[in-house]
């Protein structure tokens, strides 16, 4: 007969099966790993110890399903006992009056979905956003809610050198609980087992170095082609991981700035903190760059409108006859206005001269009725 589990229950076993899946594999690797030097003693015996410990981990896993899998199926038989009225269904159909089902229809919270992080292979560069990543799914992730599912879910996300600390940890942890009588740390311990998790983690995976790591990076920074808005958020992510107050870094962050921002804020009294600082720079620059573009816009405009005025100006000049357009327009005109005077001319070879010729006006002014 199948084992039944309340919903909880059902999802801690798939997570313990998914990790026996990946221990299985684990364990075929390394009993499938040839030896290229059969004669090197070394080589024959770490693989060896590799196959034993990878063995062990997996009979282990294998045992504490095992042991899981009988306490939940008493916590669903004492369940369904204390709540008959709660309604059951099947994983697959309706409700069914003839047998046990698998599950209690309780309803749960639906969990924000989360795509789970990259796997943590034991580079300490990678280890504080892998922890972040981690702490973050766990966080809106309804069903995992006990110490041991946290554990186990940081321990689905772990490969390479990672795998290998936990696999030991596990062993540790087993050997502690296993103790009838602990003491005071131990009984600590047993208490909040996840953080105590994340201690062994730091312990073992964050740069010891980190603070002043940080803190010379604080001192080298600087904006370089980085947009403002950006740069203000990089250079406050390095303060927090440097451990600094942003408050006691405002000189700093001044000195790392561009000369351009700068020069475009002009603050009428010093902001005391850092993000006081940042909002007035901000709007400095919002002020600046709403000041050039009226600028730019001015200047097309009035170039459009000197333009403009030009032409009109050309056009009245010409139409009063007394421009040096309008003379070269009168020459090539097909007639001539007689009835004011014109360009004053005496030479006979000019093409004006001529057509008033032609025509009976005065060669001087281009007039008629004296000569």
């Amino acid at each position: 007969m199948a084992r039944v589990f309340l919903e909880n229950d059902a999802v801690d076993v798939r997570l313990q099966e998914q990790e026996i899946r990946e221990l299985q594999d684990e364990w075929e690797t390394a009993t499938g790993r040839s030896i290229t030097n059969p004669k090197d003693q070394a080589e024959v015996a770490q693989k060896a110890n590799d196959v034993a410990a990878a063995k062990q981990a997996l009979n282990d896993a294998r045992r504490d399903l095992r042991q899981f899998m009988r306490d939940a199926a008493d916590r669903y038989v004492k369940a369904s006992h204390a709540q008959p009225s709660i309604p059951i269904v099947t994983p697959s159909s309706g409700i069914s009056s003839s047998k046990v089902p698998p599950f209690l229809n309780v309803q749960q919270p639906s969990s924000m979905k989360i795509a789970d992080p990259d796997k943590f292979s034991g580079d300490m560069s990678d280890y504080r956003r892998w922890k972040f990543e981690i702490q973050n799914v766990i966080a809106v992730r309804t069903n995992i809610d006990t110490d041991d599912r946290k554990i186990r879910y940081a321990r689905s996300r772990m490969e390479g050198a990672g795998l290998q600390w936990y696999e030991m940890y596990s062993r540790k942890r087993v050997q502690l609980s296993a103790e009838p009588n602990p003491d005071g740390m131990e009984q600590t311990r047993r208490k909040d087992e996840y953080q105590d998790f994340l201690n062994r983690l730091d312990n073992t995976f964050q740069d010891p170095l980190e603070q002043q790591t940080y803190r010379n990076k604080v001192k080298r920074s600087t904006q370089g082609t980085m947009a403002f808005n950006n740069y203000a958020i990089h250079f406050l992510d390095l303060v927090n991981r440097a451990n600094l107050h942003p408050d006691t870094q405002t000189n700093t962050f001044l000195e790392s700035l561009n000369p351009w921002v700068l020069r475009a804020w002009k603050p009428v009294t010093m902001p005391d903190t850092y993000d006081e600082l940042v909002s007035s720079i901000r709007i400095a620059l919002q002020i600046d760059d709403t000041i050039k573009q009226a600028e730019r816009n001015a200047k097309n405009r009035n170039s459009t409108n000197y333009g403009t005025s030009s032409r009109y100006g050309t056009s009245n000049i010409s139409n009063s006859g007394y421009s040096k357009n309008s003379a070269s327009k009168q020459v090539g005109a097909p007639s001539i206005d007689s009835s004011s005077p014109g360009p004053f001319l005496v030479n006979p070879e000019k093409p004006l001269y001529k057509l008033r010729v032609d025509r009976g006006l005065c060669t001087r002014c281009g007039m008629k009725g004296h000569d």
